[in-house]
């Protein structure tokens, strides 16, 4: 699994949340987006506007750096009222095994810091990772996803700081388009 194809999906989840954060509570309204993207070397830097129909605008910039096969991302969002939450998180691949840290800190200074481990083995991937808040409690995460021809299933625990345990399963067919 290539580094490119696990940071695209959260690369875009990341913009998507950042730029449709706006559009929530303008539903049936008009939001625009407007917003650039530049690549200077092994660096890729996007920054953006958003603004709803109330005309408030939520404004983002974020940069990717790839050296080896290790990917850095800084980003920040800035609210309406100017309050600045901001992300970094240095994802790297070592064989089949992807590690990702980060940290985020919220516009009010409260930060959580966080490591996964992915790794796959054949048809399977194999997860872990944890949390810890601004107030030093720690959530962990153990996953498993298995493709087995057209099914894919999953399954997961999740502990929380308190001890709180969920836990997931699911399994869906997986069907690809004719390319």
């Amino acid at each position: 699994m290539s580094l490119a194809k696990i940071l695209a999906p959260a690369v875009a989840v990341a913009v998507f949340a950042i730029t449709a954060g706006a559009a929530v509570a303008d539903d049936e309204k008009t939001v625009t987006h407007k917003g650039t993207t530049t690549k200077q070397g092994t660096t890729v830097t996007r920054t953006g506007t958003t603004t709803g129909s109330s005309g408030q605008s939520v404004s983002s910039e974020g940069s990717w750096t790839k050296e080896g096969n290790t990917v850095t991302h800084e980003g920040t969002v800035t609210g309406p009222k100017g309050d600045t939450a901001t992300t970094e998180s240095t994802w790297t691949k070592d064989g089949n095994t992807v590690t990702r840290e980060g940290s985020s800190t919220g516009a009010k200074g409260k930060s959580r810091t966080s490591k996964d481990t992915w790794s796959k083995d054949g048809n399977t991937v194999n997860h872990s990772g944890t949390t810890t808040n601004a107030a030093g409690g720690t959530t962990t995460r153990q996953d498993t996803w298995n493709k087995t021809g057209n099914t894919l299933t999953h399954s997961g625990t999740t502990t929380g700081p308190r001890g709180g345990t969920s836990t997931q399963q699911s399994t869906r067919q997986v069907t690809r388009p004719n390319k």
